[in-house]
């Protein structure tokens, strides 16, 4: 599951051709399948207007009309949310229809108008749910109508806790069930904790008896040594310029027309040629976009300062350094061909084919997926060596152990689930 916003401040350059197009696009232009309305031709639903349950917009280009209207002349701020299920979360969690979302929407909103600072009652949003075969996901536009908050810039740290908080929110409503069975699941991954680094946890069972919340946030640390899927995420700001996914778009299509034609679409399957340019396209993807980036040189650093434990001279780092990027190249590798085969078997489908839209979501999609794994490697790297740092064993043990967690290999959390 996966929540972001942006936000597009009334004085952006060119918003409003922007939403002449972005309104109709998410509502029935997208090239993924749009849930549309009952006897419309269009997926559009929300609260406008002073309606206060959500219901299907009757008139998409009055409700563009309207809403361009708040952004240029009421001089709204509008809020772009994007809330995506992986295939395979929609089948196990029920949310293969749309009423089952525009319920969660109607549940969740006064958390995002909480979050971003607008009272309820003068909320108003569109939302439109997109299908593709991998994930679902829902487009959401907000606005405070009164607009009390002339700035919604909060430094990035803020920011980043906000949206850690909207998706634990929305999530509770997701996963009831898996909620509910959260300290049983924890009780396991202690277990899971004591087998695999005993030596970093004696008694590691009694820890939770009487924890206090500081207690709690380094029990949280030391969870996310073990797996990717207890390390705190950093958030990735989705905002992603026209140039940077241009660049995107240019190296998928490129990838495009060399990949073989026959056999296995696999990293370590594909000739050696070929891989070679595929490397090249990785780097450039990950270099176009400055998230994406530090979340690369991050890993990198943490891949080093495990080595660090037991072999500190330059070769060794150098070699470390080498693996974590042979690592990162063969993960991004394989997800660049993933998006050159998608966009290919879109091509395919009359419905789907020339439309100026198939580049842009896959390269908006494979830029999300890249970041978000790099920056979930790094932080689990980072809890390692820090662990590793701080931990009693013995010299010889610290060596074994460091090796053990040098062979741990990406993790690319929902969007291999």
């Amino acid at each position: 599951m996966v929540y972001n916003q942006k936000y597009l401040p009334p004085r952006k350059p060119g918003l409003q051709k922007y939403l002449q197009n972005y309104v109709p696009y998410i509502a029935k232009q997208s090239q993924s399948h749009v849930a549309l309305n009952e006897s419309q031709n269009h997926g559009l639903f929300g609260c406008i207007q002073n309606t206060y349950l959500p219901k299907d917009i009757e008139s998409l280009r009055d409700a563009t009309k309207y809403i361009i209207g708040k952004s240029q002349d009421d001089k709204c701020i509008l809020y772009h949310g994007f809330i995506s299920l992986s295939a395979g979360e929609v089948i196990q969690q029920g949310y293969a229809n749309r009423q089952k979302w525009e319920q969660l929407l109607a549940a969740k909103m006064s958390d995002v108008a909480k979050a971003n600072h607008i009272k309820i009652e003068n909320l108003e949003w569109v939302s439109a749910l997109h299908v593709k075969k991998d994930h679902s996901h829902c487009h959401l536009i907000f606005w405070d109508k009164r607009q009390g908050i002339k700035e919604p810039h909060i430094p990035k740290q803020a920011f980043e806790q906000k949206m850690e908080w909207l998706r634990g929110r929305f999530a509770r409503s997701i996963f009831p069930e898996q909620f509910k069975e959260l300290y049983q699941q924890k009780d396991g991954a202690f277990e899971t904790l004591r087998d695999a680094m005993h030596p970093f946890f004696d008694e590691f069972g009694t820890l939770m008896d009487g924890m206090t919340e500081g207690e709690y946030m380094a029990l949280k640390k030391q969870l996310s040594a073990l797996s990717p899927d207890y390390a705190d995420e950093k958030m990735i700001n989705p905002k992603i310029s026209y140039d940077q996914l241009k660049e995107i778009t240019r190296q998928i299509i490129r990838i495009r027309e060399i990949i073989p034609k026959t056999g296995s679409l696999k990293y370590q399957y594909i000739p050696q040629g070929v891989k070679e340019k595929l490397d090249e396209a990785s780097l450039q993807i990950i270099h176009a976009n400055a998230a994406c980036r530090s979340a690369y040189y991050a890993y990198l650093r943490s891949a080093k300062d495990i080595r660090k434990v037991y072999a500190d001279n330059p070769e060794s780092l150098e070699e470390a350094e080498a693996q974590a990027r042979s690592v990162i190249l063969k993960s991004v590798g394989n997800k660049v061909l993933q998006a050159a085969k998608t966009l290919d078997d879109l091509e395919r489908e009359p419905e789907h084919k020339n439309q100026p839209n198939n580049e842009r979501e896959a390269a908006h999609d494979l830029f999300m997926q890249i970041a978000f794994m790099l920056s979930r490697g790094a932080q689990n790297n980072n809890a390692r060596a820090s662990r590793l740092r701080t931990s009693e064993l013995s010299r010889q043990a610290k060596i074994e152990l460091a090796k053990k967690l040098e062979d741990k290999s990406l993790d690319w959390g929902q969007y291999e689930r």
